[in-house]
């Protein structure tokens, strides 16, 4: 099951690169998608809340002590910086697949890496895409991606994106407020992403 959930705060029009943030979402889903055999795959797009930025702001800060940091991370991004809410943006695919052991998670956004080798003879792929990924989030917001996840339950792949510019436009139209509807459905994730 694939659910694609935009929060209803999220502007009708922002200020993002449209081909970075497809390349992203694109990539990250087809993850998602190749290594769920059943449950859900959800993708989620909103405003940056605090929680998110505090992720992101720990990310940045273990991508700094890294070696292979680019300047642009040092220069733009200081750990202790608060970013500026009005203008970030959080990505995040959700899965309910095979999950990644917490050893291995900082190994994933690795150029030509994957965490098991039987995988790549099972699914394919070069271990480049979320190495992409993640450059492309440093390009987008000076923030490194980020991966949450539970060993055969399931992995959140996060990225925040900064807007050229504060909010544009009014938030989308929220057609169904004051309203009753009845919702039935097996998936907790689809349901959740409705009622929003």
């Amino acid at each position: 099951e694939l659910v694609v959930d935009v929060a209803g705060t999220v502007p009708a029009t922002l200020q993002l690169d449209p081909t970075r943030v497809q390349q992203v979402a694109v990539n990250l889903l087809s993850n998602a998608l190749k290594f769920t055999k059943e449950g859900h795959v959800s993708l989620s797009f909103a405003p940056a809340s605090r929680a998110a930025l505090t992720k992101g702001r720990e990310a940045c800060a273990s991508y700094v002590d890294d070696e292979s940091c680019s300047s642009r991370i040092s220069q733009s991004m200081n750990p202790n910086e608060t970013f500026d809410t009005e203008t970030m943006y959080h990505l995040a695919v959700e899965d309910s697949g095979m999950g990644i052991a917490s050893a291995n998670i900082a190994k994933v956004f690795q150029v030509f890496t994957q965490v098991d080798r039987t995988v790549t003879r099972t699914h394919g792929g070069t271990g480049l895409g979320l190495a992409i990924c993640n450059q492309l989030a440093i390009l987008m917001s000076g923030c490194p991606m980020w991966c949450e996840s539970v060993l055969e339950k399931g992995s959140v792949f996060n990225c925040l994106m900064a807007s050229d510019s504060p909010m544009i436009g009014s938030p989308r139209p929220r057609r169904l407020i004051g309203r009753y509807i009845a919702i039935a459905d097996s998936s907790e994730v689809l349901v959740k992403a409705i009622a929003r």
